[in-house]
Order: structure tokens, then C-alpha cells, then sequence
């Protein structure tokens, strides 16, 4: 096919335009759906909120727990099994798009912190639906093209994100060098690998992998040697009560620093401040 206008000739090879299967923008207070995939591929987008897209890893054989808060989206290929769930207390704003993809080859998740220009793809998007709910299309054929252009702009912007990435031994080091940051600013409060890693934006079997290949250890290994410092130093150099101590050192309480040192240092939190005490 060949049409004519009046900046030039725009030629239409048989080009097979994607084709919207479900589409939503709503706010949610509480929701959760069991395990599923589809065939389509699948883009959420989080307005403001937060929500929880596990993913299956088959290499791996487990669920990646994905977090996705305000300005954050992920993309899931046809095929992947997936959750999705709000909690009861941290009401979410999500918009989302299933639509057909020829692409059927065996491709990751990909998450992704908007620089804005995803969110105005999703309301072009939304008002391209809107219109042919209502309408307002002179055709059929007129309506799945537009529908289909919004897909596949909102597609392009997914793959330049993709490209803009670094070289994946720089971008190893980045998201690991980022993990420790986070670490250093919050390992005195309760934070679990899943928070770290949705405040990096990757999956957190993927920041393990990262994590332990550049450090030698895990993520959990890595806090607790931190945790076990910090109640070294308070022992030895303040008058806080075994139980402030550990609250202090983010490990939540005695038992558990007790269990810390017993394995770490075989003797007692009080033992270990009489050994050491200025």
C-alpha cells in the first residue's frame, strides 16, 4: 500500500501493526492476582504507589519479587509467568497494556525508572483508545494503525532504553556499586534484598548474582558483617544496654545479635564488651 501526503510518500509494506488486547489506568487500595501469562507482552506502568510483579527466572528456577514504585515500569514478555499484587495500606495508581508482539523469542523482563517520556507514550496511548471507543475513526483499518503506531512507540522507547545501557561489565559494577551505597545509608534499619534491589530497579536474583560474583559474598553476608561492626564499636565505646545495642546495629533485637556473635565471635555480646572495653 501507498499513500500519499504532503510532506512526501509514506509506503506500507503488509506492516503488521501490534494490536491492543487489555488496557487499564486505575487506582487500586488492595489487589492480587494469582500466578498467570499470556501470549501478549505486557507493559505496567506505576503512577504513584507502589506494587509487586514477581516474575518466574527459569534459568534459575525461582521468583525474582519485583517492587515497582512512583515512575517505574516493567515490561514482560509473552509467555512469562508473572503475579501482580497491591497490599492492603500502599494504594497504587497502575496503567497497563497487553498487546499482540511478533517477537516471540526468549526475552528477560525489563524494569525501568521513567524519565517521564514512558508516562506521556501511555496517555497518547490512552487517548488513542479513547477516541476509538467513541468513534471518532473514520475506519477500522484508520484505527488499528494509530492504535498500533502508539504500541510501537511505546515498544521503541523500551528498546532505546535498552541500548542507552552501559556495556554489561560497567553496568555490573554500577547497580553493585549502588547496592553498597544504599547499604551503607540503610543497614541500620530493617531492609531486605527486594528493597535494594527495587530501589536500584533490577531484579533482586539478578543484583544477588551481580552482588556475589563482585564482592565474594551475599547481600545478607554483606549487612550482617556491617550490623556486626557497628555492635563492636557501640559495645566497646558507649553505655547502650545489649538491647539498644542491636537495636542500634539494625539487627531488631538480642536474640538475634546474640545468635550473630555467637557464630562470628563464639562468646556473648556481654562477653565480648568485658573483653574489649576502653
Amino acid at each position: 500500500k501507498t499513500k500519499l501526503c504532503r510532506i512526501g510518500v509514506i509506503v506500507v509494506n503488509e506492516i503488521k501493526y501490534p494490536r491492543v488486547a487489555k488496557y487499564y489506568n486505575e487506582k487500586f487500595r488492595s489487589y492480587v492476582m494469582k500466578a498467570h501469562f499470556h501470549d501478549e507482552d505486557e507493559v505496567m506502568y506505576v503512577v504513584s504507589g507502589q506494587c509487586y510483579t514477581p516474575c518466574y527466572d527459569k534459568e534459575s528456577d525461582t521468583w525474582d519479587e519485583i517492587t515497582l514504585r512512583e515512575g517505574m515500569y516493567i515490561h514482560i514478555p509473552g509467555g512469562m509467568l508473572h503475579d501482580f499484587k497491591i497490599r492492603e495500606g500502599f494504594p497504587c495508581h497502575v496503567m497497563n497494556v497487553e498487546y499482540s508482539c511478533e517477537d516471540k523469542s526468549k526475552r528477560p523482563y525489563t524494569i525501568v525508572r521513567d524519565d517521564g517520556s514512558m508516562l506521556k507514550i501511555f496517555q497518547i496511548l490512552q487517548d488513542k483508545l479513547h477516541d476509538g471507543s467513541m468513534g471518532k475513526y473514520p475506519d477500522d483499518e484508520t484505527r488499528e494503525r494509530d492504535i498500533g503506531l502508539a504500541v510501537m512507540l511505546l515498544e521503541s522507547k523500551i528498546e532505546l532504553q535498552k541500548m542507552s545501557s552501559p556495556k554489561h561489565e560497567s553496568e555490573a559494577e554500577r547497580y553493585v556499586d549502588s547496592a553498597l551505597r544504599y547499604i551503607q545509608e540503610n543497614y541500620t534499619d530493617e531492609i531486605a534484598v527486594q528493597d535494594i534491589a527495587s530501589h536500584i530497579g533490577i531484579a533482586s536474583a539478578y543484583l544477588q548474582r551481580l552482588f556475589r560474583a563482585q564482592t565474594g559474598s551475599t547481600i545478607t553476608e554483606y549487612i550482617t558483617r556491617l550490623r556486626l561492626n557497628r555492635s563492636k564499636y557501640l559495645l566497646t565505646h558507649s553505655e547502650l544496654s545489649i538491647v539498644d545495642v542491636a537495636i542500634n546495629a539494625g539487627f531488631g533485637s538480642r536474640q538475634r545479635l546474640s545468635q550473630v556473635f555467637a557464630a562470628e565471635e563464639h562468646i556473648s555480646p556481654k562477653q565480648y564488651r568485658m573483653n574489649n572495653k576502653e
